[in-house]
C-alpha cells in the first residue's frame, strides 16, 4: 500500500513538474521570439542610417524600381520613419495599410480588407509578418510587395 501511495505521489510530481516546464518554456520561446523580432528590426535601421549617410534617401533605389505610388503597411512608428524619407521625393505614398486603422498617420489608413488602391508597390515595414502579409495582400493586388528589410539591404549591396 506505501508503495502504491509513494508511486501515485511520485506520478503527480511528475506531470506537475512535467506541467511547470511547458509553461516556462512557451514563456521562453515568446520571449526568444520578441527577442529576434526586435533585433532583425534594430539591423535594419541601423542598415538603413548607414544607407542615408552613405548613398541617401532610400527614395532613389524605389524610383530605381520604378514604382513612383507606393502604400505603406504598418503604420506604427517605422511605417511613420518610412513616410518621412519619403515625403518631399518623387514617390508618391497614395495610402497608409494598417490592421489598426485609427493609428495618427499622415495619409488614409485603410484596413487590409479594404485595400484596394492602385500602386506600384507595397512596402511592408511589420518584417517579422512579412510572409503572412504578402500572402494576404498578393489575392487583392498585382502591386509588387517587398519587405523594408529587404529594400534596405538591396539598397545597401
Amino acid at each position: 500500500m506505501i508503495a502504491i501511495s509513494f508511486l501515485i505521489v511520485l506520478i503527480s510530481i511528475l506531470i506537475t513538474g512535467y506541467i511547470v516546464y511547458r509553461k516556462e518554456n512557451k514563456k521562453l520561446s515568446a520571449s526568444n521570439e520578441k527577442y529576434i523580432k526586435f533585433r532583425s528590426m534594430y539591423l535594419m535601421m541601423e542598415k538603413w542610417f548607414e544607407c542615408k549617410q552613405s548613398k541617401g534617401n532610400i527614395s532613389e533605389y524605389i524610383l530605381m524600381n520604378n514604382w513612383s505610388k507606393i502604400a505603406i503597411y504598418g503604420c506604427g512608428d517605422i511605417g511613420r520613419l518610412l513616410y518621412n524619407e519619403l515625403s518631399g521625393t518623387d514617390v508618391t505614398v497614395v495610402c497608409g495599410i494598417d490592421k489598426n486603422s485609427k493609428i495618427e498617420f499622415p495619409v488614409d489608413i485603410l484596413s487590409p480588407d479594404e485595400f484596394s488602391e492602385d500602386v506600384d508597390a507595397i512596402i511592408v515595414t511589420s518584417i517579422a509578418y512579412f510572409y503572412d502579409v504578402e500572402n494576404k495582400l498578393k489575392e487583392k493586388t498585382k502591386a509588387k510587395i517587398v519587405s523594408l528589410e529587404d529594400l534596405v539591404y538591396e539598397y545597401a549591396y
